[in-house]
């Protein structure tokens, strides 16, 4: 048995009496409809776990493994990413705050001072990056930045960012 907590209240949120890993409970919860809104999913190993249209609303997947994973029209609002990996992920879809993913995504593994850092484009070509919880442009970052000279990682990280926009320009 799997039970799916509520990261602020501890309450489950979901059972499952017959799974016996975390992706395959977070599966059967999505396919049920389940609002997994405020999930703990901390350190889960979601390798290519099916979770279109996920309501993951301020879940915490800090450092949860979700190679390959399906987030295609997830709702990821607020959710705690910091660490998180998404290589090979769709997103297409995926709502982060007002903004929805085009599926252009890069992410940058442990390269800044506040962990990995992940890029999207969104479906209004607009480049927003993920740092943690926090969703920002790069203009907001920048600001962030400025006056901060120990952010060394942080700007190489900006740095790796607009050269990928380019590319996909």
């Amino acid at each position: 048995m799997i039970e799916i907590k509520n990261r602020y209240t501890g309450a489950v949120i979901y059972t499952s009496a017959t799974a016996t890993e975390v992706s395959v409970a977070l599966m059967e919860a999505v396919k049920a409809d389940a609002n997994l809104r405020g999930a703990y999913l901390r350190d889960a190993n979601l390798e290519g776990a099916n979770l279109r249209d996920a309501n993951l609303r301020d879940a915490n997947l800090g450092g949860a493994y979700l190679r390959g994973a399906n987030l295609r029209d997830a709702n990821l609002r607020d959710a705690n990413l910091r660490d998180a990996n998404l290589a090979g992920a769709n997103l297409t879809g995926a709502k982060f705050g007002d903004h929805v993913c085009n599926g252009k995504l890069m992410q940058v593994l442990n390269v800044a001072e506040w962990g990995a850092v992940i890029a999207y484009i969104t479906d209004k070509a607009e480049l927003r990056v993920i740092c943690g919880c926090r969703h920002m442009s790069i203009d907001e970052i920048e600001a962030h930045l400025k006056d901060r000279a120990d952010r060394k990682m942080s700007r190489v990280a900006l740095e790796m960012i607009a050269a990928w926009r380019k590319g996909i320009a």
